[in-house]
């Protein structure tokens, strides 16, 4: 999202005649300068670039410059938008004129295969650094799980150095109401060997997303099964899937049970009973368990009956968190 800070080039403070604007492009700042004429409102704009860009933006051939009408609330977008595309231009026009294999090697297949993709080409003191910037692009098997823009909307940044000593960084964002933040925080994104290519790189990627989605179902189809059991939850993580608790009255022993769900279906949930109440000045009782009869075979709603049936054949234990 750009950032906009006002200021008045005159002396006085109360007259606003020009604002800086912040763009964000790849993993830094566009910084360009807006002035508007105050003796004549109307007319359009002009612009204080960075060192050096007047050269590839040419401010005298933009075409919404042109078409500037006051009367437009998108007019000053449009002219910001037209720019920024000259200064995508600009970049891949630097990277493709590099001489660096490796460099230009990836940017010549990422160039091709997200048309999307902005680039960036910054000098460090260990050498170059390719910036590339682009939507992921989703497999077809994740279509189906694809239900809102918040969820298609998954970003990837991948920082390419010159030096082969160094190795890249791939960084995903997503938009918070997307289903990748529950899917993603048990996501651990692969190894980048001295081989590896970006294109091949983002295919596993899809792979792992597929089977990460496949897990965090399972949690949520767990969830469900449990409810159907135990009934409502009193809460439970509506994101990743890892935790949820019910209240369970048995045998007039009234307690809380907890599941904590990380490592779900591979492993067992970590059962947690806590007492619900006391009438002394004690802490509340505690039982956990780690081990219990389970398999991954079982079914969510399978596995939340025989907890059920479980909890009744250990009563005896479970008996310990009535208040005496």
């Amino acid at each position: 999202m750009s950032q906009v800070l006002t200021h008045t080039g005159k002396t006085d403070a109360s007259t606003i005649d020009r604002f800086q604007i912040r763009v964000p492009y790849c993993t830094n700042w566009i910084n360009w300068e807006v002035i508007y004429n105050l003796s004549q409102p109307s007319v359009a704009p002009d612009f204080i670039l960075q060192e050096n860009e007047e050269t590839w933006i040419p401010i005298e051939k933009l075409e919404s410059l042109k078409k500037w009408k006051p009367e437009n609330a998108d007019a000053l977008y449009e002219i910001i938008a037209e720019m920024i595309t000259y200064y995508k231009d600009y970049q891949k026009q630097l990277v493709s004129n590099l001489s660096d294999p490796r460099l230009n090697f990836e940017f010549t297949t990422m160039n091709e295969a997200y048309k999307d993709a902005s680039f960036l080409l910054l000098k460090e003191a260990t050498g170059l650094v390719l910036i590339a910037q682009f939507k992921f692009p989703f497999d077809a098997k994740l279509s189906p799980y694809l239900q809102s823009a918040d969820d298609q909307n998954l970003e990837v940044t991948i920082q390419i150095y010159e030096s082969t000593l160094r190795t890249p960084v791939v960084n995903l964002t997503w938009t918070r109401n997307s289903i990748w933040q529950g899917v993603l925080a048990q996501m651990k994104l692969p190894d980048w060997t001295s081989d590896t290519c970006t294109i091949p790189y983002i295919a596993q990627i899809n792979e792992l997303l597929i089977s990460a989605y496949e897990v965090l179902e399972q949690r949520k189809r767990l969830f469900k099964g449990l409810a159907d059991v135990f009934g409502g939850p009193l809460e439970y993580d509506s994101v990743h899937y890892f935790k949820i608790c019910f209240l369970v009255d048995h045998s007039n022993v009234v307690f809380v049970l907890h599941l904590h769900c990380l490592d779900y279906p591979a492993k067992q949930p970590t059962l947690t009973l806590t007492s619900f109440l006391t009438l002394k000045k004690e802490k509340l009782k505690t039982l956990s368990f780690n081990s219990y009869p389970y398999s991954p075979r079982w079914t969510p709603e399978e596995f939340g009956k025989r907890i059920k049936n479980w909890l009744v054949e250990n009563f005896g234990e479970v008996k310990f968190l009535a208040d005496d």
